[in-house]
């Protein structure tokens, strides 16, 4: 029980890091898609939805590669919400568009190449988680370290 504090810390420790590899992922894929090849693709489906303030966007899409069908998800990298609108006009149904996708993997695709600076905020977000963990850390061991009076 003595040490159950140190415990709890590794929740934002372990959160944090995770923060910080998804977005440092996202961006690299972001900068790397910038420069990916394209192919026509189809939207076979697109939901917008709004609730309590927040936008979700959901687009499927086909594509071909190399003779090989297959289907996205994926609409950007980072994206910000505020897109979403303009997006769901320009990603009908039934609309051709434009499919970039990763040559080393061509089932990594996106419709927007590139991203918005959303990655940095979760990776600045995730820079706090594990600094609030090591606070919780020092602070623990340091009050443990205390002699008894």
């Amino acid at each position: 029980m003595r040490h159950l504090a140190a415990v709890f810390a590794l929740i934002p420790l372990v959160f944090g890091i995770f923060l910080m590899k998804e977005a440092i992922e996202a961006e690299r894929d972001a900068r790397a898609s910038l420069d990916w090849p394209s192919v026509p693709g189809v939207i076979v489906n697109r939901n917008l939805t709004s609730m309590k303030g927040r936008k979700d966007l959901d687009v499927d899409y086909t594509y071909v590669v190399d003779g090989v069908a297959h289907k996205g998800r994926r609409v950007a990298f980072a994206a910000n919400a505020a897109d979403y609108p303009a997006w769901a006009k320009r990603f009908a149904p039934k609309t051709s568009v434009p499919v970039y996708y990763d040559p080393a993997r061509p089932s990594m695709a996106v419709l927007v190449p590139g991203g918005d600076s959303v990655a940095r905020g979760v990776f600045w977000a995730g820079c706090c988680f594990v600094a609030f963990a090591a606070w919780l850390f020092w602070n623990h061991f340091r009050k443990s370290a205390r002699p008894l009076t």
